[in-house]
């Protein structure tokens, strides 16, 4: 399997099993087209365990922090 295909494939499976705004779904859709992995984030977001977050997970707590330190 090349990697688009794989890219293309787990992009399917994760966007039909999460929840998200169409804001949300428009910022990880076009994540996807620039060839990246939906469990990938480009802020190099990392888990306890340090293995990298998925977009949603990473974006969401980008934007979190950004909410905060406006309201400072």
């Amino acid at each position: 399997m090349t990697r688009k295909a794989l890219l293309k494939r787990e992009a399917a499976e994760y966007l039909e099993s999460n929840d998200m705004t169409p804001v949300e779904r428009q910022e990880l859709l076009d994540w996807i087209k620039s060839g990246e992995s939906v469990y990938d984030n480009p802020w190099l977001m990392a888990d306890e365990q340090g293995c990298l977050m998925d977009y949603l997970t990473a974006m969401r707590i980008a934007d979190d922090l950004q909410r905060q330190n406006l309201n400072r």
